[in-house]
């Protein structure tokens, strides 16, 4: 009985173990029910190597599963130093997928093209955190997608390795989240940014500085601004909390020299300034009577000389006095009879003009209005 058992086990050494021709029983095992090999091999039938488990030299172990031509199909080694591999391998006998866990806990999925180069790859790191990202066929990185220090970050690359587009927190700052889109040099070409406090924002760069800023405000304003090289907004277009447009230009020192904008009434005025101190000029157009105004003001903002068309289409100017008060009016009377007027305290004391046969006439009037004395033709 002892001896058919022996026989048993010599067919099964012959089966799986070296495939010898010739087995000799092996000595009696120290432990009942232990088979102690270094290699086991599975052939099919025509002889081919399919399985093959090992203890390779030195501290490490294989696991291989070949195909019916003897090729490597799966590929599985441990080793002390260079940790866990699962590598699958294609029909040329080259690694085509790679899972990987190394000594000290790094991680790796990997597929590789048919020259080596690292297509897809999912990395862990101690301290650096994971990392996902899609590779040119030069084995280049395009599409990078790491946490790093806590920070998400998605990048896209060009194919000289340069990152051209980064979404996430910013490197400069933590509390600033958004889109970068970067120029060939490496230099910040448009930034989208959502800041932990404040409303997001839009800028475009050119040589590194920032030359175009879109921008909504915390009343619901909406702005765009233009900015010169020295960080000055020179120009800006928007509209204010309740949806009504502007237009302004600002000089070096950022003042502004020219404004357009709309009223809640609907008037429309453009204003001319001066540098501080100096005069100004605006255009007005008033919505509900369609008069038009071109006023010309002092360095103290008064009006001085006013030009328009009164809501009776009949044109006029007006010259004012150092304290606003209208001294001068010339203009149509509701006839359409050209009329010169001077004024002291809002009142006229002299008038002349032409009436409707086109005579002329002068008059002197005193403070209560009343005609005091006439000159007629």
């Amino acid at each position: 009985m002892t001896r058919s058992i022996w026989c048993v086990a010599c067919l099964f050494c012959w089966a799986v173990v070296t495939g010898c021709a010739a087995c000799k029983c092996p000595p009696e095992p120290a432990q009942a029910g232990t088979v102690s090999v270094q290699r086991l091999v599975f052939r099919d039938a025509s002889g081919h190597n399919r399985i093959e488990m090992g203890v390779e030299e030195g501290p490490g172990s294989t696991f291989v599963i070949r195909d019916s031509g003897g090729k490597f199909a799966l590929r599985i080694t441990s080793q002390d130093q260079n940790g866990t591999n699962v590598e699958l391998v294609d029909d040329t006998g080259k690694v085509r997928t790679r899972i990987s866990m190394k000594p000290h806990g790094e991680s790796e999925l990997s597929l590789v093209d048919t020259v080596g180069n690292e297509l897809i790859g999912l990395h862990t790191e101690t301290g650096a955190g994971p990392e996902v990202f899609l590779a040119g066929p030069g084995g280049q990185k395009r599409l990078l997608l790491s946490v790093f220090d806590n920070v998400p970050r998605l990048s896209v690359s060009d194919t000289t390795g340069r990152t051209r587009i980064s979404l996430g927190d910013f490197e400069s700052d933590s509390n600033a989240h958004g889109i970068q889109v970067i120029g060939a040099k490496g230099e910040l070409g448009v930034q989208i940014v959502s800041p932990e406090a404040g409303l997001p924002y839009l800028t475009v760069h050119s040589t590194g500085l920032r030359r175009i800023v879109l921008q909504g405000g915390d009343n619901g304003d909406q702005k765009i601004c233009l900015v010169d090289e020295n960080n000055v907004t020179r120009a800006g277009i928007g509209t204010n909390a309740d949806g009504r447009p502007y237009l302004a230009l600002v000089d070096e020192n950022g003042e502004t020299r020219m404004a357009a904008m709309c009223y809640e009434t609907g008037d429309w005025s453009m204003g001319l300034y001066g540098k501080t101190g100096s005069g100004q000029m605006q255009f007005n157009l008033y919505q509900k009577t369609r008069e038009g105004q071109l006023l010309v003001k002092d360095s103290n903002g008064r009006r001085r000389v006013v030009i328009g068309v009164d809501s009776a289409t009949e044109p006029f100017i007006k010259l004012n006095d150092r304290n606003g008060n209208e001294n001068v009016a010339l203009g149509n009377d509701p006839d359409g009879n050209a009329t010169l007027r001077l004024l002291h305290d809002n009142k006229t004391r002299v008038r002349t003009f032409l009436d409707d046969t086109g005579n002329p006439a002068f008059e002197l009037l005193d403070a209560d209005g009343k005609v005091v004395w006439r000159a007629a033709r």
